[in-house]
């Protein structure tokens, strides 16, 4: 499994509170357009031992706080576009990231795209209902997870305050299972957010026993925060 990073442009997690990026380790590293400014705080922060340069910078490169930042990483592979494109910078991003490691099966992680305009933020979570999507995204005080169909997952060191969202994004198609929520019955389906901001129940939370996720049909989101543990089953 390769793991691969796309740092963009938007509202992003601080360094400090994604511990989903120390505790993994990344073959391949794009910076889309703006998301060149967020490398270089995570570079900052992690040091160069984490971050070195992106492999690949691309855009149109007019979001860039620091100009000179395209100059700095000169090792990096620069692919340039005109502001007059059919795709974002972070689709372009996404596009290089399906071609690399051809044949290999790959962990696509997007962090940022967060906030701002709703047009740009309903966009990107639109590119997670198409045929090749990022499997993670990483906003501030989230991380969010695609669970496929016949795919099951467990949530684990939540608090009582903790928070989870399930997101359809195969429009109306979703039927999900679980077992060690608050608001659940024996199962809840459709709707483009089939259960917003639930939580594990007094249960599973005085048991420490993780919630257990099943998609039996469509794709989803699932949303939870960083100090919790994902673990696909």
């Amino acid at each position: 499994m390769k793991n691969v990073l796309i740092f963009t442009g938007g509202e992003y997690p601080n360094p400090d509170e994604c511990p989903y990026v120390s505790d993994n380790s990344f073959d391949f590293v794009l910076c889309a357009d703006s998301g060149l400014d967020v490398f270089e705080c995570y570079k900052k922060y992690f040091g160069e031992k984490k971050f070195y340069c992106p492999d690949i910078i691309i855009g149109d490169m007019d979001s860039v706080s620091d100009k000179s930042l395209i100059d700095k990483y000169k090792t990096s592979v620069l692919k340039k576009y005109s502001h007059y494109k059919d795709f974002s910078d972070t689709e372009l991003a996404l596009m290089e990231a399906k071609n690399i490691f051809p044949g290999e099966k790959k962990n696509v992680v997007l962090l940022g795209a967060s906030g701002g305009r709703i047009d740009h933020f309903l966009h990107v979570y639109s590119m997670f209902s198409r045929d090749f999507y990022p499997d993670v995204w990483l906003t501030p005080g989230m991380k969010s997870f695609v669970l496929c169909e016949k795919q099951s997952c467990r949530i684990h060191a939540l608090s009582i305050e903790d928070r989870i969202s399930f997101l359809d994004l195969e429009c109306g198609m979703l039927s999900v299972r679980s077992q060690g929520l608050e608001w659940e019955g024996d199962r809840f389906m459709g709707g483009l957010v089939p259960s917003l901001s639930n939580r594990a129940s007094d249960s599973n939370y005085r048991n420490s026993k993780p919630v257990e996720v099943t998609v039996e049909s469509g794709r989803c989101l699932v949303c939870v925060p960083y100090e919790s543990v994902f673990e696909r089953i």
